[in-house]
């Protein structure tokens, strides 16, 4: 824990504005934990006051601990990173902090115009970094051109009980993957597809 501190203490969390040829959205670093292993997380969102966040998209993820023990595979960790920054509770206690923004009731169809996006990225990469003396692995996202849009809205809903429930309107395929290796074949630094809703 003391070692995950002082990570964040160094690193901090990032504000730098990114501009990708998807969307503006601000850096945060996060720790996520997947199946007893705890991750450092790079993603991006676009917090906008008192209205819906816009975008959220991770950009890497790496295990702090190399001697954990981890017995998914980096797909299954990567969309348990996505499930669980993707929830309306997490958003708005870690990322959004000062947003303000209070979902509306759960409509009846048609969905508002409204949407939040999230961007998931269609193509990854291994790579190894130098980390308090350790190498680590790290994957991090390698075409920010193609993607899978998710489109959703978060509402307010007493079924079965009050809740912020997530409502999934569509996923929309932007290009193609430039990438054509599976996870299995690629080497450090190859690029490799990764399967969403819009390419299973």
């Amino acid at each position: 824990m003391k070692k995950i501190i002082f990570a964040l203490l160094l690193i901090g969390v990032s504000f730098s504005v990114t501009n990708y040829s998807t969307f503006a959205c601000q850096d945060q670093n996060v720790i996520i934990n997947v199946n007893g292993c705890d991750y450092l997380v790079s993603v991006c969102v676009n917090c906008t006051i008192g209205v819906a966040p816009t975008s959220l998209s991770v950009k890497n993820f790496m295990k702090l601990d190399v001697n954990c023990t981890q017995s998914l595979s980096p797909q299954k960790v990567l969309q348990s990173i996505k499930n669980q920054i993707s929830t309306y509770d997490y958003i708005y206690s870690n990322l959004c902090l000062e947003n303000g923004y209070v979902p509306p009731p759960c409509p009846n169809l048609p969905l508002p115009d409204k949407f939040f996006y999230q961007y998931h990225y269609l193509c990854f990469k291994k790579t190894y970094v130098l980390y308090f003396g350790e190498w680590h692995e790290k994957y991090e996202a390698c075409d920010y051109d193609n993607y899978c849009l998710e489109e959703v809205i978060y509402c307010f809903t007493t079924v079965p009980f009050p809740h912020i429930k997530k409502v999934v309107n569509d996923f929309i395929l932007v290009g193609s993957p430039n990438c054509t290796l599976e996870s299995w074949e690629a080497e450090v630094d190859e690029c490799y597809i990764i399967h969403t809703p819009c390419n299973p």
